[in-house]
Parts: structure tokens; C-alpha cells; sequence
């Protein structure tokens, strides 16, 4: 009789623990990420935020709005050259990043989307896909680097060997602080040089994007490497 009560203890609570776990089965998927796309302000902001080019190599930058579930675990990035199909894995992240830089890259345009996963392996929706083509960089001439300017205003000069269509947009920053002091912008068509407003004296960096379309609409571009120099 005592074995026959543990045994139906023993299958009751047995029966509990499963009811139990089974509860605790997370199917819920993650909201689908906000992949920030490549807008006009991506170009002219003093600081740039969305899917854009980067200075300091040929690639591109991926960026996102953080996920809010407290059991996150991870990003994954797809890629393709077709907007529709053949989107391929790129890489998985920890759910505490919020940006990717694709560097193996070519200069044609890329399609991109991403997901985010929980703890218990559920899959977001894929996020709403962006594009960007990166275009080659210009080539800055003056000032050179760590050349030291005397004249009131600054002229700025580069090449260009990509065509006679689209525009340039020169930035002029603070080597202190890092902060946007001037842009200035100039079709391809005109003399690869823009003109500073009347400088204090101080230590700048300044580089030139391409941004494609003279109205900023096209989600293209690339962006020189920084040089510095010295106003006196």
C-alpha cells in the first residue's frame, strides 16, 4: 500500500514539474530591429548616424536601435546584391551591439537586413532592409597633411577620376574637440575646390565626402580620410 501511494505521489508530482516547464516555454520572438537606413542627414549632421561610408578604410557602416528585451541574445546580419533574393549570412553579434562594418566589400550597391534572437531561440522578423553603394574616395591634395595655412580663408582642393556627375561635400572640424566648424559643398562638375569662411586661428582636420546625387537623395557615396593641418 506505501509503495502504491509514493508511486502515485511520485507520477503527480512528475506530472506538475511537466505542466510546470511547459509553462515556462518561451515562444515569443523579439520585435523586429530598426535598421537605421541612409538619409540626407546621414550626410550633413556634425555627427553622422545611419548606414553610411567611412573614412578610415572602404567599407560600410550598419547601424541599428537597440532591441529592449531583457533576454536578447544576439543579431544576425544578412547581405545581398539583389534588393528581392540571395540575401547570405554575414556575421552573428552580441544583442549589446548596435553596429556592424561590412569591409569585404566592392564598389556596387549592397542590400542589407537584420535579426534578433532570444535567450530561448526565437527569431525576430527580419528588420526593413536598406541599400548603399559606396563610390571610390576622393583623393585630398591641399592642405596636406600637417601643412600650415597663413591666408584668411582656406581653400581646399582634391581629384576626382569618377565622372563629371554628382556632388562633393567638404567638413571642416575642431582637432581639439572633434566638432563640425564648416561644411561646404560643390558640384563635379565645377573646380574640385571649396573656399572656408574666414578661419580663427586653431588646429583642424577637414576631408571631403562624395555624396552622389547633388539633391542627397541617392544612398551612395564614400568619404575621404582626415587630414589635419594648421592655421596660423
Amino acid at each position: 500500500m506505501v509503495l502504491k501511494t509514493l508511486s502515485l505521489y511520485a507520477a503527480l508530482v512528475g506530472l506538475i514539474l511537466t505542466a510546470s516547464c511547459k509553462e515556462e516555454i518561451d515562444t515569443n520572438p523579439p520585435e523586429s530591429p530598426h535598421l537605421r537606413p541612409h538619409t540626407a542627414e546621414t550626410d550633413t549632421l556634425p555627427v553622422e548616424v545611419g548606414t553610411d561610408a567611412l573614412p578610415e578604410c572602404q567599407c560600410i557602416l550598419l547601424e541599428w536601435i537597440s532591441n529592449t528585451e531583457e533576454d536578447l541574445k544576439e543579431y544576425e546580419i544578412f547581405r545581398s546584391t539583389n534588393p528581392t533574393s540571395g540575401f547570405v549570412s554575414l556575421t552573428i553579434l552580441p544583442a549589446g551591439e548596435s553596429t556592424y562594418i561590412d569591409d569585404n566589400v566592392l564598389l556596387i550597391k549592397y542590400y542589407y537586413y537584420i535579426e534578433a534572437r532570444d535567450q530561448s531561440g526565437n527569431t525576430s522578423d527580419p528588420s526593413t532592409r536598406v541599400d548603399y553603394e559606396l563610390t571610390a574616395k576622393a583623393a585630398t591634395v591641399s592642405p596636406a597633411k600637417w601643412d600650415t595655412v597663413l591666408t584668411d580663408s582656406v581653400r581646399f582642393e582634391w581629384n576626382w577620376d569618377g565622372g563629371l556627375e554628382g556632388a562633393f561635400l567638404v567638413k571642416l572640424y575642431s582637432s581639439s574637440d572633434d566638432s563640425a566648424h564648416w561644411m561646404g559643398w560643390t558640384n563635379a562638375y565645377d573646380t574640385l575646390r571649396a573656399y572656408s569662411p574666414s578661419l580663427p586661428v586653431g588646429d583642424y582636420k577637414w576631408r571631403v565626402d562624395y555624396v552622389g546625387d547633388v539633391t542627397f537623395s541617392e544612398s551612395k557615396g564614400s568619404e575621404s580620410r582626415e587630414i589635419p593641418f594648421f592655421k596660423r
